[in-house]
């Protein structure tokens, strides 16, 4: 009887006892002990030519079985739901068996190719998928549980930004939630955030708030650095080199839309801009007041 090397035999294991056919063909097993196994129940078929070796499927069956189905198909990666229990992001009901989705549907960012064999999507791009299979309240309870300890608040940020249509419910479900999230969105009360309040002091702006959040129609929750609430008028930091820029251009467009709706004049300034020519950038922001505009 045919004896599979050690090199094979350990990635074997690695890979919850799962074989392909053309691994065991090329380790040297003839049809003719592959046919023997099968027979015996020493190997059981899982997915189109691969196998599980021994009792591998009493043991950790749904881990077998989604090893086996990437192991069969290259181009197939776990659905939102399988890759949750396989990174057991508890608290989402579990399938009782994986299934796949085509990954040429997926970014290439959000697939990992894990050790074990399975090919499933990030922890981040699983908990964006999430969002199109549970109730909006659920997933929210879900997203508490799991971010930021789970899946970083920047890798779920990157999950939203580089997936395909930003306008999808669930999309905007997950854009939502993130937006709620004050330590998100800025670091509080950073040195930046003092600088800009400290420089609109100077400029005669006075009495500003530093603590209000503006809700949109929508339902997304904006963080201002200082509002001027009787002039509806707000200034917001964007630290772009804290988290990489919050939200992509289309959705950026969608949340200003929604502020000229509600009468605000809602301007943003970045930490780069103030670390290469604070005078300038502070003078932009500063004339974009109500009062400087009908001054002029």
């Amino acid at each position: 009887m045919s004896v599979l090397p050690d090199a094979l035999r350990a990635r074997i294991a690695a890979r919850h006892h799962t074989v392909t056919r053309a691994e065991l063909a090329e380790a040297g097993v003839p049809p003719d002990d592959i046919a023997r196994w099968r027979a015996c129940g020493i190997i059981v078929d899982v997915a189109p030519g691969v196998f599980a070796i021994g009792d591998a499927m009493h043991h950790r069956p749904f881990l077998t079985r989604a090893a086996a189905m990437s192991l069969a198909d290259d181009d197939a990666v776990c659905d939102p739901l399988t890759s949750a229990a396989v990174w057991g992001l508890g608290g989402v009901f579990s399938p009782s068996r994986p299934a796949v989705v085509a990954a040429t549907g997926v970014p290439s960012s959000h697939i990992v190719e894990r050790p074990d064999g399975i090919r499933a999507m990030s922890p981040a791009a699983t908990w964006l998928g999430v969002a199109c299979e549970l109730r909006p309240a659920h997933f929210e309870r879900w997203s508490v549980s799991i971010i930021p300890d789970r899946v970083s608040l920047r890798a779920a940020h990157d999950a939203v930004r580089r997936s395909a249509d930003h306008r999808r419910r669930p999309h905007l479900r997950a854009i939502r939630l993130l937006s709620t999230t004050r330590s998100w969105q800025r670091p509080h009360w950073s040195d930046h955030e003092r600088r800009v309040r400290a420089s609109l002091r100077r400029r005669g702006l006075n009495g500003l708030d530093g603590t209000h959040s503006i809700e949109l129609p929508s339902g997304i929750v904006l963080h201002p650095t200082a509002v001027d609430h009787g002039q509806r008028w707000a200034v917001e930091l964007d630290h772009r080199r804290w988290h990489g820029g919050r939200w992509s251009a289309a959705t950026q467009r969608w949340v200003d839309h929604q502020l000229e709706q509600m009468g605000w004049t809602y301007v943003r300034v970045t930490d780069r801009q103030l670390d290469r020519d604070p005078h300038r950038a502070m003078q932009i922001v500063t004339a974009s007041h109500p009062s400087r505009v009908a001054a002029a």
